[in-house]
């Protein structure tokens, strides 16, 4: 459970995320800088954080999350070679790391602590378990020929031919990789060596289930580096297409040659011996440090959550307030505000011809609408304004029934005819009004209201404007009577076509219809329980 959570799988649900939608989200720089610079710190971060540590799960934990890191910045580099090493490291790290939280399991189960400093010489006790833990720190430190090895190289090819930036990022990338190697050290490698140390009661080798699978991760690190063709060069041509959406010709191996990129690596090998063989004068040397406490993470996480909370609840004061008036307000007033911004940033104003003949039941609809309009306004009683909501609602469908769209007219109908019943249902149980809001507060809705009408109409102009391709319009026209054997093409576009669409509709309506029959059934049955 501990390989599984910490190494393999869950802690990667995030990266696995960033890598899937790297096709709809990457190509922009500022997601590339941003996952760069993320990564890197967060890479660092957890290196340092991890090699300070005494418990051994909590060195392995540390170190995954600079993991983490190391691969949101390869995502971000998105080269072919980062894409490459992004892969090889994920493959790598989840068969060394898995290992060696094992292998932490194993020697808290026969010594009874994880404490670095309190256990060493296990190997003659433990011979199976410290065999395990030192192929899975070998790959974790880079040595030759584990998967660690190909992982590391490849990251450090990919950031030096990145570029200035590049640079950066590998000087930080070398950082790390010396103190995840001296952590591989640590925890694989330090409680088997040395003198016989440990807390209590002589231990001994584990049983075979326990010791079979970090074996087994540990082995594979071996194959995986030896035949890099046979074992991952498939996953990464596969990876690598899903990551960036073409396919990489890139081929996996494990030798290049004694090139820069091999000498890094020495360097980091060297680097990581060092940073292990005076691990404890350095830690030491670190906790003995008063450092200033706005330097500790720790301390800006507490300023930040205090902030957090402070700013939560301020904002819950202004805008979760429960009146439902300014829940709506707010509502509103931001589609305005997002409305407006688009048809100013996005669109030229271009307005349609407008056909100036105007018939007589036009005109007759148009002050029917008017007059309703003020009538819902001006009305002191609620039941007015509700009728007067529904005759607007009925002349816009006759609207649509003048302009050949029946199927919207036939809907309108009915769902007005709901509204206006559920509305009579349940405002006629409120008091009467008594008066109207204050000046400022009317002012204020008639202006919001105003913004609202006048956004919409000018979206329906510019929309109107448009010359909308007619590609649909002859596919319905030339496939309704051969694929839907059906020469109405309204009809075939409701029931064939857009059926899904035509069933949302008639579930909408199937919802009202029960919540009106709700509200006319409870009033029956109170009204029978007062008699």
């Amino acid at each position: 459970v501990s390989a599984y959570l910490h190494s393999a799988t869950m802690v990667k649900a995030g990266i696995y995320l960033l890598a899937r939608l790297n096709p709809a989200l990457g190509g922009t720089e500022f997601w590339q800088y941003l996952l760069m610079s993320t990564g890197a710190i967060t890479m660092l971060t957890g290196a340092i954080a991890g090699y300070r540590q005494d418990d051994l799960k909590k060195l392995l934990a540390y170190t995954t999350i600079s993991v983490l890191g190391t691969l949101t910045m390869m995502i971000g580099v998105g080269t072919e070679t980062a894409a490459k090493a992004m892969i090889v490291y994920l493959a790598a790290h989840s068969l060394y790391k898995g290992a060696l939280f094992l292998i932490a399991g194993i020697i808290d189960h026969e010594t009874g602590t994880r404490n670095i400093r309190n256990i060493s010489g296990l190997r003659k006790l433990m011979p199976y378990s410290a065999a395990a833990g030192a192929i899975a720190a070998v790959s974790m430190i880079g040595f030759i020929p584990t998967l660690g090895f190909i992982g590391k190289e490849v990251l450090y090819d990919s950031l030096i031919n990145y570029g200035s930036f590049g640079y950066f990022l590998f000087t930080l990338a070398l950082l790390a990789s010396a103190l995840m190697g001296a952590v591989g050290a640590l925890t694989g490698i330090r409680p088997f060596w040395g003198g016989v140390k440990h807390p209590g009661k002589l231990p001994h080798e584990a049983p075979k289930a326990m010791v079979f699978g970090p074996l087994v991760l540990g082995l594979a690190t071996l194959v995986f580096g030896l035949l890099p063709g046979f074992t991952i060069n498939g996953l990464f041509t596969k990876a690598a297409h899903n990551l960036f959406g073409e396919n990489f010709g890139g081929y996996i191996s494990l030798w290049h040659g004694f090139n820069l990129v091999f000498g890094l690596s020495l360097i980091t090998v060297a680097a990581a011996v060092f940073l292990y063989i005076y691990r404890d004068k350095i830690v030491d040397a670190y906790t003995s440090f008063k450092a200033p406490v706005l330097l500790s993470p720790a301390a800006w996480y507490d300023i930040l959550f205090k902030n957090m909370v402070a700013f939560a609840r301020g904002t819950t004061k202004v805008i979760q307030n429960g009146y439902l008036r300014n829940y709506i307000t707010v509502t509103v007033l931001t589609a305005v505000v997002l409305g407006y911004f688009s048809l100013i940033s996005f669109y030229e104003p271009k307005f349609p011809e407008i056909d100036l003949q105007i018939t007589f039941y036009e005109i007759v609809l148009s002050i029917l609408i008017v007059v309703s309009t003020f009538m819902v306004v001006k009305s002191k009683s609620r039941v007015a304004s509700i009728i007067g909501l529904g005759v607007i609602g009925f002349n816009i469908a006759l609207f649509y029934v003048i302009y050949s769209a029946p199927d919207l007219a036939m809907t309108q109908f009915a769902v007005e005819t709901l509204t206006v019943i559920l509305f009579m249902l349940v405002i006629y149980r409120l008091p009467k009004l008594v008066g109207y809001s204050k000046a400022p507060v009317r002012v204020k809705d008639f202006t919001l209201a105003l913004s609202v009408g006048i956004m919409i109409t000018l979206v329906i102009l510019f929309v109107s404007a448009e010359q909308l391709p007619g590609d649909l319009k002859e596919y319905y026209s030339a496939e309704s009577y051969i694929t839907a054997k059906g020469r109405n093409i309204v009809n075939v576009i409701l029931v064939d076509f857009r059926a899904v669409d035509t069933l949302g509709e008639i579930v909408v309506l199937a919802v009202a219809a029960m919540g009106v029959f709700s509200l006319i059934k409870d009033r029956n049955d109170k009204a029978g329980e007062s008699k």
